[in-house]
């Protein structure tokens, strides 16, 4: 029975692993030789949407993996997504092809905030669509 559990927990934590490694890994590579394009949209540069995209996906999956309801929920998804931006802009500080900018961590910390929220929208929306076909029937 506990593999059962295992299991299950390992299918909602997977996603969330697999993605911040794919983040780690993308932080700590070189960057291409030509860098990335500086212009992107609304005059904020592309490395800065990329950050906002990366740290959407590491705390939506966090809460998707923690089932998140309530306010403590919603804080600890945010916590691993802010965790997870400010220690590797840390780790960029020590490597020479990289640097540490407070601006990434800052989008980070955003990025992981819009995640979490857009998760807790989503089990809102859908709670709602539940309440609603239990009255109906």
């Amino acid at each position: 029975m506990t593999d059962g559990i295992d299991r299950t927990r390992l299918r909602r934590v997977a996603p969330v692993l697999c993605w911040s490694v794919a983040v780690v890994v993308a932080s700590v590579v070189s960057p291409p030789s030509g860098g990335l394009s500086t212009a992107g949209p609304f005059g904020v540069g592309v490395d800065k949407w990329l950050h906002l995209g990366a740290y959407w996906g590491v705390a939506l999956l966090a809460a998707v993996a923690l089932r998140a309801r309530g306010r403590r929920a919603f804080a600890a998804a945010v916590t691993v997504g802010v965790a997870l931006g400010v220690s590797l802009e840390l780790v960029q500080g020590t490597l020479p092809a990289r640097s540490l900018d407070a601006a990434d961590a800052f989008v980070n910390g955003v990025g992981a905030l819009l995640g979490a929220a857009t998760y807790a929208l989503g089990r809102r929306i859908a709670d709602a669509r539940d309440r609603r076909r239990r009255t109906s029937e």
